[in-house]
């Protein structure tokens, strides 16, 4: 084996470990014909781990392939970590559970939560 297919085969390592291959696969499940905000599905899958995602918008496409980004070095602007932050704070607030809607003030002064 000669120094240049030494050099080679190692060029060729370090890209294979700072690439990762996916494939995305994306359908439109109600067009804007049928509905005013069109709803896209689909899924995407890493090929080297064969690990799969299904989304419900695009943004699942994003949300999927960030952390490999990452494991590679890849560095997010602020821009990015606020928009990350923003949407991971809209899923607490959508995930939390919902305030009672009519609070009742009971005897004794207690307040008291109508089912």
């Amino acid at each position: 084996m000669t120094a240049d297919h030494l050099a080679e085969n190692l060029e060729t390592d370090l890209v294979e470990f700072s690439t990762h291959s996916f494939i995305v696969k994306i359908w439109l499940e109600e067009t804007p014909e049928e509905s005013s905000h069109p709803i896209w599905r689909g899924h995407i899958t890493h090929v080297p781990s064969g690990k799969r995602h299904y989304f419900k918008s695009l943004g699942g496409i994003l949300s999927f392939i960030v952390p490999y980004l990452k494991s590679i070095g890849i560095r997010f602007g602020l821009t990015w970590r606020l928009r990350e932050q923003l949407n991971e704070w809209k899923l607490y607030q959508k995930n939390r559970d919902p305030k009672p809607t009519e609070i009742e003030k009971g005897q004794g002064g207690s307040l008291l939560r109508k089912p």
